[in-house]
């Protein structure tokens, strides 16, 4: 079983993810990688690979049976993150203190 998820965690999974949407890698797992070719420090000693792949599995926004069919002409494709989206100021603050923090570790 594995330890709880923190506010630690959470923030720095989503460090994480703006960080691979810069390095682009030809598989999630390759940020870990042994290969100097791969590797990125930056992710791989914020959190381990399983660490980040269960909080990955596990994330939702949204109550996946609560959303209309895909072929429901209702159906918006942004509708898993789409609350996420819209939320106010304070988190897109938050987000931008991050970036901010792990370019300066680059």
């Amino acid at each position: 079983m594995c330890d709880p998820v923190n506010e630690e965690d959470i923030l720095a999974y989503f460090g994480n993810m703006i960080v691979m949407g810069l390095i682009k890698l030809p598989a999630i797992a390759d940020y870990w990688s042994t290969d100097p070719l791969f590797h990125c420090s930056i992710i791989s000693e914020s959190m381990t690979r399983d660490r980040f792949f269960h909080i990955h599995r596990f994330i939702h926004f949204v109550d996946n049976i609560a959303l209309p069919p895909p072929t429901d002409s209702s159906y918006d494709r942004l509708c898993k993150v789409h609350q996420f989206l819209t939320l106010k100021s304070g988190l897109f603050l938050c987000i931008d203190l991050t970036v901010n923090v792990l370019l300066m570790k680059l």
